[in-house]
């Protein structure tokens, strides 16, 4: 659930992303480790941005999880 909850976080701040193996994944959850989870591509443009914005993310969840 983190993978859709990053999605929205970087297409609310006007990144679009594009993921592969999310099928797969949902149907089959056990092949996750055989084929490597769901990739999450963006544009090579938006790159940095993006990065910058896993960093707030995560940062952002760790503080969430401090507070419960």
């Amino acid at each position: 659930h983190e993978y859709y909850t990053l999605r929205s976080f970087l297409e609310s701040n006007g990144i679009e992303v594009v993921m592969l193996d999310e099928m797969t994944i949902t149907i089959d959850p056990l092949l996750s480790n055989a084929i490597g989870g769901i990739k999450m591509y963006v544009a090579e443009h938006d790159f940095d941005k993006a990065n910058k914005l896993m960093e707030e993310f995560e940062l952002n969840k760790e503080q969430n999880e401090e507070e419960s």
